[in-house]
């Protein structure tokens, strides 16, 4: 059995993970691995650790760590004499994430720009208000390349 825990805070934190994640179309015990790895204390959690604490059977818990793995989200690796894997969280994956999250609002504003240019009266009110939506969508996306090229040149300094 193993002896990692977690606080009623950290549990809070998971769910809350998990449901986000949930909610940006990862399946649930992906999510909630995620989520684990990164709220724990640990680097590094065992499958046994994964899939006691969060009550995973060993199937699902094994598909989900595959997933995390093949995503490039988590990494494993060994130790000399131990048979185990050690999981844990990929540094880059937290920004990764973000960025990720940003070329889909990208390629969501572009389908939105030619369901707009399909659109016969573009004087109607609803069509007015599609428009401001769009122009709304393509300020966020062009100030978000101008902030993330600015937060990675003050990384290099």
């Amino acid at each position: 059995m193993s002896e990692f825990t977690l606080s009623e805070k950290q549990k809070d934190l998971l769910e809350q993970l998990g449901v986000f994640l949930e909610s940006r179309g990862w399946q649930p015990a992906v999510g909630r691995i995620l989520g684990l790895l990164i709220i724990s204390e640990s680097e590094e959690l065992t499958f046994d650790d994964v899939r006691e604490t969060l009550h995973l059977s060993k199937s699902a818990t094994s598909t989900a760590l595959n997933l995390l793995l093949n995503t490039g989200k988590v990494e494993y690796f060994t130790k000399p004499g131990d048979r185990k894997r050690y999981f844990k969280v990929k540094k880059i994956v937290l920004k990764d994430m973000a960025y990720e999250e940003h070329k889909k609002r990208c390629t969501f504003t572009n389908l939105l720009k030619e369901v707009y240019a399909q659109k016969k009266n573009k004087e109607s009110a609803i069509c007015q208000s599609f428009k401001e939506a769009l122009d709304y969508f393509e300020f966020m996306n062009n100030e978000f390349f101008k902030l993330f090229k600015k937060w990675e040149s003050t990384k290099k300094s």
